[in-house]
């Protein structure tokens, strides 16, 4: 094993934060010019803006509309630093994080005196892990060009199909999970096919295009109160989306999707919303975990058996949301001020002062529902 790295001469306190989303950023932020060297650690040199991510699947706005580079963002901040590398692996008895370029290469281990992991989440498959090849995630910049290029590849196939079962197929979106992901991307496809396509291919009868959007659950959008949730589910129907609740998918196999309810659509493109959990670097952490792979940390944001380590965001299972079992939701607005805390609480801890507890402040919720609708409360 490599010697460890220590980013900065020992003088001052060393914070890493792993994770440049929106928790890491409000962190590194916070704590610019503070008593403190920060560094900041991605494996992509670049923030998304990832609730406007469906709109780039969706053909509504470019990649760089949403993606900004972190260097940019940090460099009026002089004590904070930024890498692009892949966290492999962490030790928390003996404070070291490593981290490589690539796959093949040896890690290199880093210290620290506090770490912020701020990694986020990842799809999550529950156990089907066969899911991941058959259907398009949503979670970075990448997957939404690679499922925008597919849905207007499937169209470019489609002109040239003379099987109408095929065709129709070709012209066919499934969309699993009825949350603010799945809800928004079933509204902006919808609205592309009637709005673009439908005039870009005025030799397919887009009119039999299909947009289908699959709930597990009785109802969208759980996280909404009741009137919201109608008011969703009635827009979609408006406008041609085909809501199925109460429909668990069992499979995706040569672009048929079962469906658990014994019926089958046949799609070329099916997209996963129906669930995260936290960033997988949590499974390598010797700490308590619970539902969703989240790591449970106390009032402070740190972890009762290693005191410096903060987890914040995603990756972050604290209750006392609206109801005191309740676990906060995975959230920008949650992560950003669990950032704001951490970057308060790591200087407190520098200064021999008491943490303070997080207290969340719920600016509401809002889903888009195409151009012109919306749920917000």
């Amino acid at each position: 094993m490599r010697p460890p790295v220590h980013p900065w001469p020992a003088a001052r306190p060393r914070v890493v934060i792993i994770g440049a989303g929106f928790g890491g950023l409000s962190a590194a932020r916070a704590l610019g010019d503070s008593e403190v060297d920060v560094l900041v650690i991605d494996r992509n040199n670049y923030h998304g803006f990832w609730p406007l991510l469906y709109q780039v699947a969706t053909a509504g706005l470019e990649p760089e509309a949403v993606a900004y580079p972190v260097r940019a963002i940090l460099r009026d901040y002089r004590n904070v630093r930024f890498q692009m590398a892949e966290v492999r692996g962490v030790d928390l008895e003996q404070r070291l994080i490593f981290t490589s370029l690539a796959d093949n290469a040896e890690p290199t281990p880093l210290t620290y005196d506090y770490l912020v992991l701020a990694a986020g989440s990842a799809n999550n498959y529950f156990g089907n892990d066969a899911l991941a090849e058959q259907t398009y995630g949503l979670k970075d910049v990448n997957d939404a060009q690679r499922l925008r290029n597919h849905v207007l590849s499937a169209f470019e196939y489609a002109v040239a199909e003379n099987d109408p079962k095929v065709r129709r197929a070709l012209m066919t979106i499934v969309i699993v999970g009825g949350g603010p992901t799945g809800v928004e991307l079933a509204g902006a496809f919808y609205e592309l096919i009637l709005h673009v396509l439908k005039r870009d291919y005025p030799m397919l009868a887009v009119d039999e295009a299909r947009v289908v959007l699959v709930e597990a659950s009785d109802k969208l959008l759980t996280a909404f109160s009741e009137p919201s949730r109608k008011e969703a589910l009635k827009q979609l129907q408006k406008m041609g989306v085909e809501v199925r609740l109460n429909t668990a998918l069992k499979a995706v196999e040569n672009n048929r999707v079962s469906l658990g309810d014994g019926s089958t659509i046949d799609a070329a493109t099916v997209v996963w919303a129906a669930g995260v959990r936290a960033a997988a670097i949590a499974d390598k952490l010797d700490t308590e975990r619970v539902r969703g792979g989240r790591v449970k940390v106390q009032s402070t944001l740190n972890l009762q058996k290693y005191p410096e380590v903060f987890v914040i965001g995603d990756m972050a299972y604290l209750e006392g949301y609206q109801k005191p079992n309740q676990a906060y939701p995975m959230v920008a607005p949650v992560a950003i001020q669990m950032g704001e805390l951490v970057s308060q609480n790591i200087v407190n801890r520098v200064k021999g002062r008491p943490l303070r507890n997080f207290t969340y402040f719920d600016k509401g919720n809002m889903a888009t529902i195409g151009r012109r609708n919306a749920v917000l409360e």
